[in-house]
């Protein structure tokens, strides 16, 4: 088991992270039960919502939050938790899929202690 603190950000980044993975093949029903519960961890409350300032744009299709209000939450994460989440991260890589909205995945990573094999850029 890991124990780490995440952060709004990281908890959105990871939802888009399973959807990418969604899009560009799908998900096996083993692979989608991790992510389920995954997300069922890190799922952001209406209090903490409330909290944070949260805001959806409908017109942007985006999400804004006050970052400096966010304190995160502590989420215990099994092996196949954070192999499945290596996983995506490390295909998302390869692929060079990652953008500037991406950029909580990088504290992620750290937090994670996910090495990245970027020999090829």
């Amino acid at each position: 088991m890991k124990k780490i603190n995440l952060m709004i950000g990281e908890r959105v980044g990871l939802g888009n992270l399973f959807n990418a993975i969604y899009q560009s093949g799908g998900l096996s029903l083993s692979m989608l039960s991790t992510a389920q519960k995954i997300i069922e961890k890190t799922a952001i409350s209406e209090g903490e919502r409330k909290a944070v300032d949260w805001k959806i744009d409908t017109v942007t299709n985006s999400i804004t939050w006050n970052p400096k209000k966010d304190k995160g939450v502590e989420v215990e994460l099994n092996e196949d938790q954070v192999k499945l989440i290596e996983e995506a991260i490390v295909a998302k890589n390869k692929e060079k899929q990652f953008t500037i909205s991406d950029g909580h995945i990088v504290t992620l990573i750290e937090k994670l202690g996910i090495k990245l094999d970027d020999s090829s850029n």
